[in-house]
């Protein structure tokens, strides 16, 4: 995570859901709270004990610095293909961001929105 541009607050904690159709919410970890961020600039990871199998993903903020403001990414693990197929798609419409806000660390490099084509990589990523 990461607070907003400009210093305008940042996110202290937070809890997560997730769900696999959109209407059925469970809690990562209990309704732990993770530790967000102590300033506007400064990238936070925070790692789930386990991995998650989901679609959605929700950050419920808790506590806040000046006001509730935060970018967010999400770590997607590969998962072994099953009978030749992924278990997940990422394709136009799965990956997208309302706010077009910027990547924070992706392991392949930074990428960017694009629009309804959802999240894109720079050539050979």
């Amino acid at each position: 995570t990461q607070g907003g541009r400009s210093g305008q607050g940042w996110v202290t904690f937070y809890t997560v859901k997730v769900s696999d159709d959109g209407f059925q919410w469970k809690d990562v970890r209990c309704q732990w709270r993770f530790q967000g961020n102590s300033d506007a600039s400064t990238k936070k990871k925070n790692l789930f004990n386990y991995p998650v199998t989901a679609r959605y993903i929700r950050i419920y903020p808790k506590n806040y610095h000046r006001r509730v403001v935060m970018r967010a990414g999400v770590l997607i693990c590969m998962m072994p293909c099953e009978g030749g197929q992924l278990r997940y798609r990422l394709d136009k419409g799965n990956l997208l961001s309302m706010t077009d806000g910027p990547a924070l660390d992706a392991a392949w490099g930074s990428g960017f929105f694009a629009g309804d084509d959802g999240y894109r990589f720079g050539p050979g990523k």
